[in-house]
């Protein structure tokens, strides 16, 4: 039996065009690579502490004369805030941030604990301001020595996962925003707490 030449003349096309979709992909990740271009790298928007410290046995301070070291915590993540006893505006911004944090993370913020530890002694009207202003909120007063003094200066917020890890740290003016991306992202890829 004999072959016709038109019919295949007319595969050919048909085989180019196949092999060029295939050819299409290395070509264009090529010319990507040789130019340079390279994806945006997803940053974290606090500083990650690598590796984590880990903290579980630290001394926090004190809550109702019983001392609280962050192992109390153990379980939870933890979003803590480092600032004076009489916790000024700039303070108190800070809890409210953390607080829509939290919320932020819908079904699972339960999985999130709010910390403030004072450093020094909190009149008793202010700690009664703080629950009533951020229900919710564990206070802890005087931190002690045990806290890495890396750590303290213009560090003010962290986050500690449930093992009592530091794993990230915020400035004073962190972006809630920010906050709530990093905490989102490590809830969805952690099994823990």
């Amino acid at each position: 039996m004999k072959a016709h030449p038109q019919s295949l003349s007319a595969g050919g096309p048909v085989v180019v065009l196949v092999a060029a979709l295939f050819a299409m992909p290395i070509a264009v990740a090529s010319g990507l690579y040789l130019s340079g271009w390279r994806p945006a790298p997803s940053a974290a928007h606090g500083t990650l502490v690598s590796p984590p410290l880990p903290l579980a046995g630290t001394v926090l301070g004190a809550n109702g004369g019983k001392t609280v070291r962050l192992g109390d915590f153990h379980g939870k993540w933890l979003l803590l805030h480092l600032g004076p006893a009489d916790c000024p505006a700039d303070c108190e911004r800070q809890l409210f941030a953390m607080q829509q944090v939290q919320a932020a993370q819908g079904r699972e913020r339960e999985r999130v604990r709010r910390v403030f530890v004072a450093q020094g002694r909190m009149p008793v009207w202010k700690k009664d301001s703080l629950s009533r202003n951020f229900p919710g909120v564990a206070m802890v007063t005087g931190y002690g020595k045990d806290w890495p003094e890396r750590w303290s200066g213009e560090w003010k917020t962290f986050l500690i996962d449930p093992m009592g890890n530091l794993v990230m740290a915020y400035g004073a003016n962190a972006d809630p925003s920010g906050m709530r991306k990093d905490l989102a992202r490590l809830l969805a890829y952690s099994w823990v707490g």
